[in-house]
């Protein structure tokens, strides 16, 4: 299930701006929404990604914090499509801090709050290693006996 939906785009954008944002050059006057839902979709693959390291992905119950990081890339995304719109300023400070606040949740320097963080198993995959012949998985207790 996705952090955000269209819904939740719409009642922070205006409609004339998401119509410009995502139809076609020469299509219909309306907003397309699977533009808006495939924008989104990559967004929470960004915030997966960045937080996958803490955090089982995908949340089940994103707090309004994790929303509006996934809002911030999804809207920097929709505002990428048409290279003839002029980036939002705001728009993309917000992405850019979207991105460094995951980074922050990533490096363990900020927290989702309300999100149950993973918990550490020694056996725990650290690294996949992909030789010729064969896949193999690395515990932490593997890993630690190469040093």
């Amino acid at each position: 299930m996705p952090y955000i939906d269209s819904a939740y785009i719409k009642a922070r954008v205006d409609d004339t701006t998401l119509k410009n944002l995502t139809k076609e050059r020469g299509g219909a006057d309306a907003i397309d929404e699977a533009v808006i839902a495939a924008k989104i979709a990559d967004a929470q693959s960004i915030v997966d990604s960045k937080i996958a390291k803490r955090y089982t992905t995908p949340v089940t119950s994103p707090s309004d914090r994790l929303k509006q990081l996934t809002f911030d890339i999804a809207l920097y995304n929709i505002y990428r499509i048409h290279k003839t719109h002029k980036m939002d300023e705001e728009v993309k400070f917000s992405y850019e801090q979207a991105l460094r606040d995951l980074t922050r949740i990533e490096d363990g320097k900020s927290d989702l709050v309300g999100v149950s963080e993973l918990t550490s198993s020694p056996n725990k995959v650290l690294a996949y290693v992909t030789t010729k012949t064969t896949d193999l998985k690395m515990s932490k207790s593997v890993l630690n006996n190469y040093r």
